[in-house]
């Protein structure tokens, strides 16, 4: 999805010079035909092609969903690392890993919010807020996947008299979590399939 809109973003610019280069040469044209002799010098004023509000609207748009996007990834991928870590019983470094995807989480949720400035339909709106709460859900298992991080390395440390009931507790919460966070995310991916980003990829 996010290389289709890449390549519309290239598509939409090839277009815009495309539509510049036919009217340079419109004009040119009219000016050599109505020039008295050949070898007057023909001033050439190139001025910006105006780009339309709807178009720069979309753009905005797109621009703050792909930042989220990437803040999004990289909070997945924070939060793998952080996995691995903990299968490996390296918990301060796991602790560290999951805090940045948390941190991440919240970067992009700024994005997202700020999608709701340029959306213009209610599919767009709900769609900056359908993403906001997929990241929101993301944070919040992410918080208690640390602390689960942490208890485990503390009750790992008092051999027989481990007591894992709060353990079991924060991870459970924290997948209860990431059940929301999927749920919203499917909500988003086909609130993205009705917006002007979903409909143009298939055209692409």
């Amino acid at each position: 999805m996010k290389l289709a809109r890449l390549l519309l973003a290239a598509l939409l610019v090839a277009t815009v010079l495309s539509a510049g280069c036919v009217g340079l040469i419109r004009d040119t044209y009219k000016s050599l035909v109505s020039t008295p002799t050949p070898t007057s010098s023909l001033p050439i004023t190139l001025t910006p092609i105006p780009i339309n509000q709807a178009i720069e609207r979309q753009y905005m748009f797109a621009e703050k969903l792909n930042s989220g996007l990437e803040h999004y990834n990289s909070g997945i991928m924070a939060m793998n690392r952080s996995r691995e870590l903990a299968d490996q019983r390296d918990w301060s470094n796991a602790s560290i890993e999951i805090g940045m995807a948390k941190a991440y989480m919240e970067q992009a949720r700024a994005s997202f919010l700020d999608m709701k400035r340029y959306a213009f339909t209610a599919d767009e709106a709900n769609l900056s807020e359908k993403w906001n709460q997929t990241a929101y859900y993301e944070a919040k298992a992410f918080e208690l996947v640390n602390l689960s991080y942490q208890e485990d390395a503390y009750q790992s440390s008092r051999g027989d008299e481990a007591n894992y009931i709060r353990y079991n507790y924060y991870v459970r919460q924290a997948n209860y979590y990431l059940d929301l966070a999927r749920a919203c995310k499917a909500e988003a991916e086909e609130l993205e399939r009705r917006t002007f980003i979903g409909q143009q990829g298939q055209v692409i």
